[in-house]
């Protein structure tokens, strides 16, 4: 009786650990290396999932944790697909290779390419959405399609170049990319420049009326670069652009932008070109305005109002100073609130 129970508690055992391992994780479903996905895909006969989120996209997370990440859905894709997702601020040649606006963005794509569903943004539809078109185009998988045995690597493929990436909050805004027609109102000539004070340099300058749709470009479109080297304001242009802290950065010509690739803290708006005073008095995330401009200490800085920088003015290490954990997903959410 003894040996028979040994043997009974470790069959239970066995059948323990075969159901634990049973469960699917998304590190093993969905893979990272765009290049070996779409590769595996056309060898094996399986639909491509590409998922393109950002790590600072709220939508994006919210539709792993409550979709993606499923036991359903890993179990679907495991079984049919071949899943990857795509970081957009390191892949931009695949956000323009796909027309990528805005994210999340899911789209499903046969063995040969050919694009069989595609979804934007993150909602009860979309997400109804993304079901059905798992549930369907995974159904004419043949049985006989070899899964890989190679596992998801985290690792991005070398051979395929880092860069940058743009994501709205609100997974209804979808917000362009630098390569679309700028959205924003800037004056192509340059802007007077501002008067200097003993510690702070002033910036102000009249902005035009915008009628457009306000999108996430920083410093409303003027070359960071170009504003620190000569006081200038100088309207940048989208053929020399990058994105830097979740915020897109226009510049007048090539040297500046790699300039500014060398050294971003050195050029760009300090706590991510919100008012330090408002932030540092009310808590609250205000966008800064390029009306209100100051230099301190060397480093840039954006105010709501003249009130603000003129507080700013009178103890600057004060707010200079300030600790924050303020991230870009928290200016964004001002600036889609803004456009509202």
């Amino acid at each position: 009786m003894r040996i028979r129970w040994m043997l009974l508690t470790l069959g239970l055992a066995f059948t323990f650990a075969h159901t634990a391992r049973a469960d699917l994780t998304a590190e093993s479903v969905w893979g990272h290396d765009f290049t070996a996905a779409e590769a595996e895909a056309a060898a094996s006969g399986r639909p491509l999932v590409i998922h393109f989120h950002a790590k600072w996209c709220g939508p994006c997370k919210a539709m792993e944790r409550d979709l993606l990440h499923t036991q359903a859905i890993l179990k679907e894709l495991d079984a049919k697909y071949v899943a990857v997702k795509v970081d957009t601020d390191k892949y931009p040649n695949l956000v323009q290779r796909f027309g990528i606006k805005g994210m999340p963005t899911d789209i499903v794509l046969s063995p040969e390419g050919k694009t069989l569903a595609r979804t934007e943004g993150y909602d009860a539809s979309t997400k109804a959405k993304y079901q059905q078109s798992i549930a369907k185009f995974g159904a004419s998988v043949p049985k006989s399609a070899p899964a890989s045995k190679e596992p998801k690597r985290e690792i991005a493929s070398a051979s395929v170049p880092a860069a940058t990436e743009r994501v709205p909050v609100p997974a209804d805004k979808l917000v362009p990319q630098p390569s679309e027609p700028r959205k924003v109102d800037v004056p192509r000539e340059s802007v007077p420049t501002a008067t200097t004070d003993d510690e702070i340099e002033e910036e102000p300058v009249v902005m035009p009326k915008q009628s457009a749709p306000v999108v996430d470009v920083a410093m409303d479109g003027y070359c960071p670069v170009t504003l620190r080297t000569s006081r200038t304001w100088k309207a940048g242009s989208k053929e020399f652009s990058l994105t830097h802290d979740g915020q897109v950065y226009y510049f007048t010509s090539s040297d500046k932008l790699a300039e500014f690739r060398a050294n971003p803290d050195k050029f760009a708006p300090k706590v991510l070109g919100c008012d330090p005073v408002k932030l540092a008095e009310s808590d609250l995330v205000v966008r800064g305005s390029t009306k209100f401009g100051a230099y301190y200490d060397g480093a840039l800085y954006l105010f709501e109002t003249n009130e603000s920088r003129t507080k700013f003015k009178k103890t600057p290490t004060r707010y200079s100073q300030l600790k924050h954990t303020l991230k870009p997903e928290d200016v964004k959410r001002v600036a889609s609130a803004a456009a509202n």
